[in-house]
């Protein structure tokens, strides 16, 4: 699975400040409470990651997707359209949505939210797949791109989350070992999985996508669930700002001042 790290909203576990709950009062808890357990916490944003993983094998755009648009009688254009909307998803929305997330009180929320509406997003699919031939070809490819540009954007929030999260909750000097961790165990996670079911699903002359969108949907909904049990402070809630300049003009001046983004953004570009 290609997953960028995305950008992160600055949270550190050793600069925790003190803590408010929901209602702007103290948080019943020590502040370092998130800190104490980062071995439960690592372990639980593994999870998120290996189970999340799995669902993703299912929906890889290189095999099944380009399988479920020629069953839609997509052409070319349409294929065409996928890495626009999952470039634009996990660059655009992320950038918009970064201040807010950055003032919510439990990111954990928002890890949750993302990965309920990604399952969303899937379930709608193996709901909808019977009904494609009712709705005619250019219905169900239209439906069929609004839900993935709502499956991407939320991806981008999903990624800057749970980067946001590691940064929080996770030892600076864990973090290499949770992304090796979630790697090792994922990856031959997601091919067991595909090995024991893709073959009763997938066939040479179409598939039955409803039980894979079924799948996908499980998978995500079961990652989101596990972030319930992420042992997270709340934040301090900061007070009130005047009106902040547009994000979209704080980016393009961080660009134009700063030469050494800019080179990083032409590589990033380059690989995209």
């Amino acid at each position: 699975m290609s997953e960028p790290s995305g950008t992160t909203v600055e949270q550190e576990t050793d600069e925790a400040g003190p803590t408010t709950g929901r209602d702007g009062e103290p948080g019943t808890g020590a502040k370092t409470d998130h800190v104490q357990r980062g071995g439960w916490n690592f372990a639980v944003l593994a999870l998120d990651h290996v189970v999340l993983r799995i669902g993703w094998i299912f929906k890889t755009e290189s095999i099944i997707i380009p399988a479920v648009l020629d069953a839609l009688g997509g052409s070319a254009w349409l294929r065409g359209c996928l890495p626009l909307l999952n470039r634009f998803g996990q660059s655009v929305p992320p950038l918009i949505v970064a201040p807010r997330l950055a003032r919510a009180t439990f990111k954990r929320d928002w890890l949750v939210g993302c990965g309920a509406v990604m399952a969303a997003c899937f379930g709608l699919l193996s709901l909808g797949w019977s009904l494609r031939e009712t709705w005619g070809a250019a219905w169900a490819q239209a439906g069929f791109l609004a839900v993935y540009a709502v499956f991407f954007a939320t991806t981008g929030v999903h990624q800057l989350t749970f980067n946001t999260l590691q940064g929080k909750l996770v030892p600076v000097t864990w973090r290499g070992k949770l992304l090796l961790a979630s790697n090792l165990v994922g990856a031959p996670s997601a091919v067991l999985f595909a090995a024991w079911l893709l073959p009763k699903w997938l066939t040479p002359t179409g598939g039955n996508f409803t039980a894979i969108f079924a799948f996908t949907a499980g998978a995500f909904g079961l990652a989101a669930l596990s972030g319930w049990l992420l042992v997270e402070c709340p934040d301090a809630i900061p007070p009130k700002r005047p009106r902040r300049e547009p994000v979209f003009r704080l980016a393009w001046r961080a660009v134009r001042q700063d030469a050494r983004l800019r080179q990083l953004a032409i590589v990033a570009a380059c690989f995209g």
